[in-house]
């Protein structure tokens, strides 16, 4: 299952954030449908689209939803989803971390995961000056990186922020992206995991492991930043179902 391979289990409190590209919110959603035994908060300190009603049991959109959540409480075994705003693309757009940190303190979930950046649907990204917004309560931050990206040029098909990626990985825009390109990308302060709080466990996704030769150039990465004591706890290779949010293959190296 998903939540073994990040190593999450279905009692503890937790605050999870997801960063990067490539499968994030497949991968938070497929979280929170294996965490079936706890009260989860879905939420976004950027923005994500709308997920569909199958996924959540309550949708709250305001700034500061404390009032709602005091005054009926939280069902067990229920999903809430929490935006500050719905725009008219049909994206929930982000909470302040300081209202965030209200409902954390408030311990009224068990679970809350966090989509803290965005990436216009492309395999990989560089982060903007002002993301990822990360909220200093995270426990765990999840860095995930789509494989498809592999061997793709450098260009706005298939980069989010192409020139900040070029620069962050030593390139050049429409040089194809290479393993050590993504090495680099994960250790840069200013890559992958920008703005971790310091006390958080960093665990890296390889997403679009979809082939052999993905999971063999996602292993060989693997094992250069292990190599390189980059300061990660788990390391993991994935594919997904995008459609379900199922999880079709899944290896911890």
């Amino acid at each position: 299952m998903f939540r073994d391979l990040l190593g999450v289990g279905n009692t503890e409190s937790k605050v999870i954030s997801f960063v990067g590209a490539g499968g994030k919110t497949t991968a938070l959603f497929s979280l929170s449908q294996e965490l079936n035994h706890t009260k989860r908060l879905i939420t976004t300190t950027t923005a994500i689209y709308q997920p569909t009603p199958s996924l959540w049991d309550t949708m709250v959109i305001r700034p500061n939803y404390l009032n709602t959540l005091e005054d009926k409480g939280v069902k067990t075994n229920t999903v809430t989803v929490w935006g500050r705003l719905l725009s008219p693309e049909q994206k929930l757009l982000g909470v302040s971390t300081d209202c965030l940190t209200e409902v954390v303190r408030t311990a009224l979930f068990d679970t809350i995961l966090i989509e803290a950046d965005g990436s216009k649907r492309k395999p990989i990204k560089a982060p903007a000056e002002h993301e990822p917004v990360i909220p200093a309560e995270s426990t765990t931050v999840v860095g995930v990186i789509g494989l498809s990206s592999l061997n793709k040029p450098i260009n706005n098909q298939w980069v989010h922020r192409v020139e900040e990626f070029a620069d962050l990985v030593h390139a050049n825009s429409g040089d194809p992206i290479q393993p050590e390109h993504l090495v680099r990308l994960i250790n840069d302060p200013r890559g992958l995991f920008k703005g971790a709080p310091s006390k958080a466990k960093k665990i890296l996704l390889l997403n679009q492991a979809d082939h052999e030769s993905d999971k063999i150039q996602g292993s060989k990465i693997i094992e250069k930043l292990k190599q390189q004591n980059a300061g990660i706890e788990k390391f993991v290779l994935t594919s997904f179902n995008p459609a379900t949010f199922k999880l079709v293959w899944g290896e911890l190296l």
